[in-house]
């Protein structure tokens, strides 16, 4: 944080500037954005209590921690998959697409996102969604960076088969498959 400018002014900053990044991380980690606003909102009120070197750092190891924790995620929390479904079979209803529209992300890609395995998926959101250097994801995940980038190597080759195969289920002439992915 820049030493020019208040405590307060500093977190003000930092919140303008990473509050966004956090939300959308968490987002597509769950599927669920009232779930990510939630930790988000958490998260931000501690990094805003105590004084971090890192915080860019903590706020999504910290976020990645409340996940973790069974007691932080309410009973009614589904995670996106189950959304998509429902989704896919409520299609003629209108504004069933606002769960994945909110996301600030493609929904084919939250689709197939969810189908990766969950490594994978957080070195892809860290590393290309919220667009944190390999060292930053590491450091977050608590892994080498020659995981980070087996990981990553290993998520957009699956990425890019799933997409691949639901761009040619979908494309002209082809059925719509029921149920979504």
């Amino acid at each position: 944080m820049n030493s020019d400018l208040s405590p307060h002014e500093a977190f003000e900053l930092f919140f303008l500037k990473n509050r966004h990044k956090l939300v959308n991380a968490v987002a597509a980690w769950t599927g669920d954005r009232h779930l990510a606003e939630d930790i988000a909102q958490e998260v931000m009120a501690t990094l805003a209590a105590y004084r971090y070197d890192r915080p860019e750092i903590l706020m999504y190891q910290m976020a990645r921690q409340r996940l973790s924790r069974p007691a932080f995620i309410p009973s009614q929390y589904h995670p996106l998959d189950s959304k998509i479904d429902e989704i896919d079979r409520r299609t003629c209803v209108s504004g069933a697409d606002s769960v994945v529209d909110s996301l600030d992300l493609d929904a084919e890609l939250l689709r197939a996102l969810r189908r990766l395995p969950a490594r994978q998926r957080e070195v892809i959101v860290l590393e290309v969604i919220c667009d944190l250097s390999q060292e930053q994801v590491a450091e977050i995940l608590g892994i080498r960076g020659s995981t980070v980038k087996t990981h990553k190597a290993r998520g957009l080759r699956k990425l890019e088969e799933l997409m691949a195969r639901r761009l040619s289920a979908t494309g002209p002439g082809a059925e719509q498959p029921v149920g979504g992915v």
